[in-house]
């Protein structure tokens, strides 16, 4: 962070860094990724008045401008995402779920966004809340079996939602595993901290299947991925950490690297005729795009500034006038910023708000098949009906109690559950909690909603089973009479 202190140096006027490896003019960072430290970073750069652009942090407190006057962002804030998740609810019909959220700014405030969207009104409610503590010092295995152990116990709940990161759901899963509890007990529902992240995969598909997350946007940038896939450590000389990444990813050794911690052991030579994916080009992070989109928020910008200051559009540089950048000035470029985003929609800000556009991804996981995408959020939320199966049928509900049979009533407990009750053999179910007899004459008709006249059918002489009675009648008439006689 040397370049906030030269910042708050140049500010005071005392003292000026001039050396190349912290240059004197710094108008932007990029990051950071969690939201917590980019909470930290904005407040430093609001005080050096420094712009901030961050691709990954999504929380709703960010986008508080009089706190965060310098703080800008690609993604979308998370108060999207619990609008999102409670879409996903109201179309799969899950009115009673638990949740567990990590105690952080990000975790709180999800759990916060979505308890406003649930409607008791409409049927939904939340059966248990379970809180995890986000210091890992704070959790440890027994704390995760014990909260297991809680959401295992609850009847008729078969739909958990996580407001976790990924580490936190390994260690929920991996207390699942431990306590030998059914793999297939829950539906996990769940946002973008964990959406399609390839250790959860791997490490517990069993346990994982049938997820539904809400990821970022699903954007494949396909010239970025062929010039990525081209990069050799011979040629990318640029990028100090590529040559540890290369050896890394390949669990090898470069002959002109040097020997440290993390190649110590690796005993096989790197070819260099390698591609970084030589199968596909699936790997990246999903937040990849926009990292782009960041770094091009500060190209976009910093051209129309240059272009001002230096009043030549044809050859950008630093001129005299543009050599001391402030950053007051330099937000107002930032936030009139227009460009074709990696998703290839146009981006800006829009008016007093710092936020990204709100794109998400639903996404599913299939045992065996990975991460699907089956529907996406763009203002509205829509679904790909035909791929939203779960163990080639649909998914099951998660309701506290069973909808009522004709002719009987709820006994409500709360909002989300009730005891079905028989209505009397005369009355009629008047609404979903009252039974109400029918007038005299009437009988409830079929599916006991309301009543109908009883229907009332006379013998007729040449109707057989009138002529029977009759008959009988006039027998016993006759046999009468001749007791008497």
């Amino acid at each position: 962070l040397f370049f906030l202190q030269n910042s708050m140096f140049k500010m005071e006027g005392d003292v000026s860094c001039t050396t190349d490896q912290y240059p004197n003019t710094v108008v932007g960072v990029v990051g950071a990724s969690r939201s917590v430290v980019s909470m930290a970073l904005a407040t430093l750069c609001g005080i050096c008045n420094i712009a901030q652009v961050s691709y990954a942090s999504t929380s709703a407190d960010l986008s508080n401008r009089d706190r965060y006057p310098y703080f800008f962002r690609t993604v979308p804030s998370d108060s999207y995402q619990a609008l999102v998740v409670m879409d996903v609810m109201r179309y799969m019909d899950w009115s009673y779920i638990s949740i567990v959220y990590e105690d952080s700014t990000y975790g709180t405030n999800l759990f916060q966004a979505l308890s406003e969207s649930i409607d008791e009104d409409d049927g939904f409610c939340i059966h248990s809340v379970h809180v995890i503590a986000s210091d890992e010092e704070d959790m440890d295995v027994s704390d995760y079996q014990d909260e297991v152990t809680k959401l295992y116990e609850a009847e008729n709940v078969n739909v958990v939602v996580l407001f976790l990161v990924v580490q936190e759901v390994i260690s929920l899963f991996s207390a699942i595993t431990d306590l030998n509890y059914d793999n297939d007990r829950f539906i996990w529902l769940g946002v973008d901290a964990w959406a399609g992240n390839s250790d959860l995969e791997q490490s517990y598909p069993e346990i994982l299947d049938g997820a539904i997350a809400i990821g970022q946007f699903d954007i494949i940038v396909d010239d970025f991925e062929v010039y990525f896939n081209e990069l050799k450590p011979e040629t990318n000389t640029r990028d100090s950490w590529f040559i540890e990444y290369w050896e890394t990813y390949f669990n090898c050794k470069l002959d002109y690297s040097e020997i440290q911690d993390y190649n110590a052991n690796f005993t096989e030579s790197c070819d260099n005729t390698s591609s970084v994916f030589p199968d596909n080009y699936g790997d990246f992070d999903p937040f990849c795009p926009f990292m782009m989109d960041a770094v091009n928020v500060f190209a976009y910008a910093l051209r129309e500034l240059l272009a001002d200051k230096c009043n030549d559009t044809d050859t950008l540089g630093f001129c005299d006038g543009a050599k001391e950048v402030m950053g007051t000035d330099f937000v107002t470029y930032i936030e009139n910023v227009q460009f074709e985003a990696s998703s290839g929609q146009q981006f800006s800000f829009p008016p007093d708000n710092n936020d990204g556009p709100a794109l998400y991804s639903i996404m599913s996981f299939k045992n065996g098949d990975g991460w699907l995408t089956i529907g996406s959020y763009e203002n509205t939320t829509h679904f790909n009906d035909s791929l939203v199966i779960y163990n080639g049928a649909s998914y099951p509900t998660s309701q506290c109690s069973e909808d009522c049979e004709d002719g009987q009533i709820r006994l409500y407990k709360d909002s989300c559950c009730w005891q079905c009750l028989e209505c009397a053999i005369n009355e009629y179910v008047a609404n979903e909690t009252q039974c109400v007899p029918c007038p005299a004459g009437q009988l409830p008709a079929t599916g006991a909603s309301t009543c109908e006249d009883i229907y009332v059918e006379y013998l007729r002489p040449d109707d057989i089973t009138g002529i029977v009675a009759i008959s009988v009648s006039a027998v016993g008439c006759l046999l009468t009479l001749t007791v008497m006689v």
